[in-house]
């Protein structure tokens, strides 16, 4: 048990040592505009080069390469009010997309806002009076799955404002794009649709909404998840996406099965994740449904208790759930309760959290009391097997998180180790 407890300190131990190791030397060597330059540079990889190249013929992009590929002093105050139109473009989409889901919320209020708006009170009155209103409404809403989607909206965008506000074009004065004439196209792309340096951005195409496996791309990296789905929008097809991620899913899984550093209750399922895989790979995929759904909805009530075990949330003291918003206990001692009620929806990724309660929970039932014999087919079983990979890796992300708050006490010291060994 020693050796065990002393091999998982080690793992964690360098994953942190690793970290601060960057930090350290990267901020004590690099100066500032240089620090911005190769933000700059990094960034504008989360780009894939297939959704360059469908922009390439637009106008605005072929003006920002140019503008780029002779880059000077002169030129460098045209590309920043490129830059600067782009990004409120981004802000102005992520606006109208708020506002739309506010309409939806403040619906059975409208016609006490219009008359409050209308009526002869002060401007200042009038905007007071409609706040309150539809606070009140934000925050008394049946539609809690709207309030929940317009705050995980809300919060991705004060993300990418900050992350677009880090990028400062007058660092790229720093390159020479005339010798390194294949980061123009990487660096015009990034100016162009500047949402790119956040992931989640893709609420603010109406497509998204519609794209069965948004759940998915969480873990994937910025440019797998940009290819995906682009590829998405051309064909509307996921045989894609199959065929791109089976191998790599079931190789994590396997993987999975081997990481003696996960607790000790998923380990325990290690067997059955094993025998998921088996029936899979056999093609027996009614099997393969039955038996991950199973693990899904296990790990998820693991993943909670050791939340509640470690932080004291979800669950009051007699391990009974509590509404997040009220503070109430739930009688209901269900899953979709737990991930959309309680403070286990502030762990998981939304769109999971979506689509387990809306697609996945509802052909749970069916599937888990035999009413449904029908969804059994090969596509099915890989999805449940990409849920799968996906909550294995909520639990090593939380797993890891835990693990370096443990060492950030020795970070002063760590610091200055590091320094010493600089000198």
């Amino acid at each position: 048990m020693e050796d065990l407890q002393r091999e998982i300190f080690n793992h964690y131990a360098e994953k942190w040592l690793q970290r601060n190791y960057k930090e350290v030397f990267l901020g004590e060597r690099l100066y500032s505009n240089e620090k911005k330059m190769l933000g700059f540079l990094s960034i504008s990889m989360m780009a894939s080069d297939e959704e360059i190249q469908q922009h390439k013929d637009d106008a605005v992009f072929r003006e920002i390469a140019e503008l780029l590929s002779k880059l000077s002093e002169q030129n460098l105050q045209y590309l920043e009010q490129l830059f600067s139109y782009r990004k409120q473009y981004v802000i102005d989409c992520f606006n109208q997309k708020l506002q739309e889901i506010e309409l939806l919320i403040i619906n059975e209020k409208q016609v006490q806002i219009n008359q409050i708006i209308v009526s002869e009170l002060s401007p200042e009155k009038k905007a007071e009076i409609v706040s309150r209103v539809k606070q009140g409404c934000f925050r008394n809403s049946r539609k809690r799955d709207l309030v929940d989607r317009y705050n995980h909206i809300q919060s991705e965008l004060q993300i990418t404002v900050q992350l677009m506000e880090v990028l400062k074009p007058q660092s790229l004065l720093e390159v020479d794009f005339e010798k390194n004439n294949n980061w123009v196209d990487r660096v015009a792309f990034l100016i162009y649709k500047p949402e790119i340096v956040n992931q989640e951005s893709f609420v603010i195409y109406d497509e998204w909404d519609d794209f069965p496996l948004k759940w998915s791309l969480y873990y994937k990296s910025v440019p797998e998840g940009r290819l995906v789905f682009s590829q998405y929008l051309k064909t509307k097809d996921l045989n894609f996406y199959y065929s791109n991620y089976e191998v790599h899913t079931i190789k994590e899984l396997e993987q999975v099965t081997t990481n003696k550093f996960l607790h000790k209750n998923v380990q325990d399922r290690y067997p059955l994740i094993k025998e998921a895989l088996e029936n899979y790979q056999d093609q027996r995929y009614a099997s393969t449904v039955l038996l991950s759904l199973s693990i899904i909805e296990g790990l998820l009530w693991d993943l909670s208790k050791m939340i509640y075990k470690l932080e004291g949330k979800i669950y009051n003291d007699h391990g009974i759930m509590l509404d997040s918003v009220t503070g109430n206990v739930i009688k209901e001692n269900k899953i979709r309760e737990l991930l959309k009620r309680t403070e286990m929806k502030d762990y998981l990724y939304m769109p999971f959290i979506e689509y387990f309660c809306e697609e996945l929970y509802e052909e749970r039932n069916p599937i888990m009391h035999g009413r449904d014999i029908k969804r059994f087919e090969k596509s099915n079983a890989l999805q449940k097997l990409f849920a799968l990979e996906n909550v294995l890796k909520e639990f090593q992300s939380y797993n890891e998180k835990q693990m370096m708050k443990l060492f950030e006490q020795f970070d002063d010291r760590a610091k200055d180790f590091f320094r010493k060994i600089k000198e």
